[in-house]
């Protein structure tokens, strides 16, 4: 199998992940029938068109050319007896226990499930599962997003996960309004948008890649 093969292989996951190839097509802006050539072997899937869906899906990088279900293709055999030099595990938290004072210890990974990353990202990174469906159709019920804890400069549309003064975590699209103040935005528009000038919200954390449900990612404690 070659690597046309294998991106046309996930692009059949992600098909079926979005639920026909027009959401996916409208997800990664592309033409629906541009998708339907690859995926009918009209045409084969070019090297930029592969990376340009795993940033706009915010995968792993290389996750299209990987057979494996996730990036780092011998993740079990090289945690078997520790952890590889190029690889990191991040704890997999329950929303319900993302809150401000939880983010500033350092969190031992023994009491969660984890994911593999690589090395570089920063200590204090974490992933949770998304809970609902207010990121939809960009993220989906129970796709997996890792955040790293550093939210300074953050661009519009970053995805950040962020709680109110009640505890309450979300997920949700970063829109800077000026003089401190930003806007949280669904990207579902059944779901309310969020201000500071009206919460007193703490952001948590940026999204740095979202590992689709479908993917086997998990690594059991």
């Amino acid at each position: 199998m070659d690597c046309f093969d294998i991106r046309r292989e996930k692009l059949e996951l992600l098909i079926a992940k979005k639920g026909n190839i027009d959401q996916l097509a409208k997800s990664i802006k592309k033409s629906p029938a541009q998708i339907s050539h690859i995926r009918n072997e009209v045409r084969n899937m070019g090297e930029r068109m592969a990376r340009e869906i795993e940033e706009k899906l915010r995968l792993p990088q290389g996750w299209m050319d990987n057979q494996q279900d996730f990036f780092v293709s011998d993740r079990m055999s090289s945690l078997a007896h520790g952890h590889h030099p190029n690889e990191r595990r991040v704890p997999i938290v329950p929303a319900s226990e993302l809150t401000p004072e939880f983010i500033k210890i350092s969190h031992a990974h023994s009491n969660y499930d984890t994911v593999v990353v690589k090395k570089e990202v920063p200590l204090g990174t974490f992933a949770t599962e998304i809970f609902d469906n207010s990121m939809a159709p960009d993220l989906n019920l129970d796709d997996l997003v890792v955040f790293i804890q550093d939210c300074d400069k953050l661009k519009p549309e970053n995805i950040v996960i962020a709680c109110d003064n009640e505890g309450n975590a979300f997920v949700r699209n970063y829109y800077d309004l000026g003089d401190g103040d930003f806007e949280l935005a669904p990207s579902n528009p059944a779901w309310p948008k969020i201000t500071s000038k009206k919460s007193k919200i703490t952001l948590l954390g940026k999204c740095i890649m979202n590992i689709p449900a479908l993917v086997d990612f998990r690594l059991k404690r």
